[in-house]
C-alpha cells in the first residue's frame, strides 16, 4: 500500500500527520506508526535477516496484520498485493547496490578470482580457448572447466556433469577435451 494512501495505524488507528513516517509489516503488508510495527523477526519470503513486523505479526495471532476491513474504512486486503512484490524487489534491488558500492574499492578481477577455485586459470592468464585455440574477446567468452581449471569458450565446453574429484556433485561445465579423455 502506498504510504500516501495510508491515513492512519493500522492497528492503534492514531491518525498519520502528513509528513509523520508509516512503516510496513513485511509479513501482512499493512501500514503502522512506529511504535506499533517496531518488532523484528525473521519472515521467509524476506530472506534469513530479521525484518520489520507489526505487533499482530509478531506475536504469531495476526490473521490479517492491521485492523479488520469493517472496523475501519478504506482499508484493503493488504496479503500479497502486487505492490509488496514490486517493493519487495525494490528493497533487494537497494540491498544489493549498496554490497556492490560497499566493495567497489576492490577491482572486480580480485574479487572474482578469490571466489574461484585455485586450480582454475585465472582470467588474466587466459587469451584462447584451451579446447579450440580461438581468441577470447567480446564475442568470446572465456569459461572455466570444472574438471581441469582451464579457460574454454563456449562451444568446447557445452557438456554437463559431476566432477566429484573437484567437489562438484552435481552436473557442471566440463571441456570437450576433458570429456572425451574420461570416455
Amino acid at each position: 500500500m502506498a504510504n500516501s494512501s495510508i491515513k492512519h495505524c493500522g492497528h492503534c488507528l492514531k491518525l498519520f500527520d502528513d509528513l509523520e513516517q508509516k512503516h510496513h509489516c513485511r509479513m501482512c503488508g499493512g501500514g503502522f506508526c512506529e511504535a506499533c510495527a517496531s518488532d523484528t523477526k525473521v519472515v521467509p519470503t524476506w530472506g534469513s535477516s530479521p525484518v520489520r513486523v507489526c505487533k499482530k505479526c509478531f506475536q504469531n495471532d495476526c490473521e490479517k496484520g492491521f485492523v479488520a476491513e469493517n472496523d475501519v474504512p478504506n482499508v484493503q486486503n493488504l496479503h500479497n498485493p502486487p505492490e509488496v512484490t514490486v517493493r519487495k524487489i525494490g528493497e533487494a534491488v537497494h540491498t544489493t547496490l549498496e554490497t556492490v558500492a560497499s566493495v567497489v574499492s576492490y577491482p572486480l578481477g580480485y574479487i572474482k578470482d578469490s571466489a574461484r577455485p585455485t586450480y582454475w586459470v585465472p582470467d588474466h592468464e587466459l587469451f584462447n580457448c584451451y579446447v579450440c585455440k580461438v581468441e577470447f574477446g567480446p564475442k568470446v567468452s572465456k569459461h572455466h572447466c570444472r574438471a581441469c581449471g582451464e579457460g574454454v569458450c563456449m562451444d568446447c565446453s557445452k557438456s554437463r556433469k559431476p566432477v566429484h574429484s573437484r567437489g562438484w556433485n552435481y552436473p557442471v561445465r566440463v571441456c570437450d577435451t576433458c570429456v572425451s579423455g574420461e570416455e
